[in-house]
C-alpha cells in the first residue's frame, strides 16, 4: 500500500503520513507501505520520501491523508483504478475516494487518525505519538484555531504521556527559518487593515527587492492574527504557475471564508481555506467579499 498526501505538505500532511506509515509497520510487519510524495518534507523531521516502481504503485491500495480533492494529491505516478481510502479533515465538497473516513470537526488529519488508533486499542510509541502531535500543533496554529475540540486538547495529552518533550516539541514545531522571519515582517509591513479585514498582497517583484523566495510568505497567513477588530485575515502570495496568479490563505474567527474560497477554485475550513486568484483584480474581488462575510459573521 502507499500514502499519499497534498503537495506542499504541512506539518498535519507529515505527521499524519508518517504516523500511519509506523503505526502500519509496527503492528503490521508483513504489509509493504510506502509514504510517497515529490514535495520533501519542510520541517526536516522524517527524511527522505520513499520511491516506488510504476507496478508497484499500480498495483497498490492508496490511502489518502489531508487531501481535500484528489487532484491536490501530490503523486508521483498517474492514479488509474486503485482502491482509495480518503482519511481527512476538510470539508467534503469534493468527495472521491471508496472509502471515505472524513470529520471536519477535527482539528487535524492527526486527531482524526489518533482516535481511530485509540479505537483499535494498540498503544501508540513515542515515535507515532511525536509525529501525531506536530501535526495538532501545526494545524490548530497552536491550539487557538476555532476547530480546536476538547478531543484535540485530549488527543495531545495522550500523545504527551508517550514521554515527549513538550518544550522541544512546541520549538521543532513552530520556530522558522530567518528568512521566513523577515517575510513574516513583510506581511505586516505591507498590511491593509480595513472594513474588519487584514490583508496582504506580496507580488514578485516584492520578493525579488526583499532578497525573498516564495516559501519565506506563503505559509505565515496567521502573522495578520491578533489586531484588534480585525474578524477576518488574508494574504496573497505568486502563484508558481501563472506569471500573473495569486494563492490566497484566508482564515477568520467565526466568518464563513470557505464560501469565498469556494467561489475562487478553493475550499477548506469554515474559518481556514485557500484558493486561486488569476490576477490582483480578482485577489480585490476576494477582498471585498471577505469585508462582507466579516460583516455578516
Amino acid at each position: 500500500m502507499v500514502i499519499l498526501r497534498h503537495g506542499h505538505p504541512d506539518g498535519d500532511a507529515i505527521g499524519s503520513q508518517f504516523a500511519l506509515k509506523a503505526y502500519i509497520e509496527k503492528y503490521y510487519p508483513n504489509c509493504k507501505v510506502y509514504a510517497l510524495g515529490m514535495d520533501e518534507d519542510p520541517y526536516g523531521m522524517v527524511g527522505p520520501m520513499d520511491t516506488v516502481d510504476q507496478t508497484t504503485f499500480e498495483s497498490s491500495l492508496i490511502l489518502a491523508l489531508d487531501c481535500g480533492n484528489i487532484e491536490r494529491l501530490d503523486s508521483p505516478y498517474e492514479i488509474k483504478n486503485q482502491m482509495i481510502i480518503k482519511v481527512d479533515h476538510h470539508l467534503n465538497n469534493t468527495p472521491y475516494g471508496d472509502i471515505q473516513d472524513v470529520d471536519d470537526t477535527c482539528g487535524a488529519t492527526c486527531q482524526l487518525l489518533w482516535r481511530r488508533f485509540k479505537e483499535m486499542g494498540k498503544p501508540l510509541d513515542e515515535k507515532i505519538a511525536y509525529l501525531l502531535a506536530f501535526g495538532l500543533i501545526t494545524d490548530t496554529v497552536s491550539f487557538s484555531a476555532g476547530y480546536t475540540s476538547v478531543e484535540t486538547i485530549n488527543a495531545y495529552a495522550d500523545c504527551l504521556s508517550y514521554g515527549i518533550d513538550h518544550v522541544e516539541l512546541f520549538k521543532n514545531a513552530t520556530s522558522v527559518t530567518v528568512d521566513a522571519f523577515r517575510g513574516a515582517t513583510l506581511i505586516r509591513q505591507y498590511a491593509i487593515i480595513e472594513d474588519h479585514v487584514a490583508y496582504t498582497i506580496i507580488d514578485q517583484a516584492m520578493l525579488d527587492r526583499h532578497g525573498l523566495k516564495l516559501e519565506d510568505v506563503r505559509d505565515y497567513v496567521n502573522e495578520l492574527k491578533g489586531i484588534k477588530d480585525v474578524e477576518v485575515w488574508m494574504i496573497a502570495t505568486p502563484d508558481p504557475e501563472n506569471p500573473h496568479g495569486f494563492k490566497v490563505s484566508l482564515r477568520s474567527y467565526k466568518a464563513n471564508i470557505n464560501a469565498v474560497a469556494i467561489k475562487h477554485n478553493g475550499g477548506g475550513h469554515l474559518a481556514a481555506s485557500g484558493c486561486s486568484a488569476t490576477d490582483r483584480n480578482e485577489v480585490l474581488c476576494i477582498v471585498e467579499e471577505l469585508k462582507q462575510a466579516a460583516n455578516l459573521s
